[in-house]
């Protein structure tokens, strides 16, 4: 009895340990992962605006991140839940009107890299994220 108790309680944790990652997330970085090395996006180290940076999720781990005349795409490091909840600006910390990868974050969360994107490929982002399941603003 013990030993049939000790193998549910294992299976019982290792279901749990699972439900953390929900798989339709996973899919959809594992599709923009996949985008950004078909199209081949240029990476870049910074963005440099005098203009206010506005965001839209993608998903925890995706933003694009735009000014008036630019997009980019911005990869976290870790998923940042951060971003749905607040009205979020930049954390600069560097120099100001300049947003850097590996040193700069948004809402806490560490950008991972910064890729320059054009309108449409900013649209194509959004629609892998919609079509592989909700948006990360529902």
């Amino acid at each position: 009895m013990a030993k049939n108790t000790l193998l549910l309680l294992a299976v019982l944790t290792a279901g749990c340990a699972g439900a953390h990652d929900d798989p339709s997330v996973l899919t959809r970085n594992d599709a923009i992962d996949d985008y950004i090395q078909v199209s081949e996006l240029k990476e870049i180290d910074a963005i440099r605006s005098r203009d206010q940076l506005n965001h839209r999720a993608v998903t925890e781990k995706y933003i694009i991140i735009s000014d008036r005349k630019h997009e980019y795409l911005a990869a976290f490091a870790r998923r940042c839940k951060e971003l749905t909840n607040y009205e979020i600006k930049p954390d600069i910390r560097r120099e100001a009107n300049v947003l850097s990868a590996r040193f700069d974050t948004y809402r806490g969360c560490p950008i991972r890299s910064l890729y320059e994107i054009s309108e449409g490929q900013a649209q194509e982002v959004m629609q892998i994220g919609e079509a592989l399941g909700q948006s990360a603003h529902e």
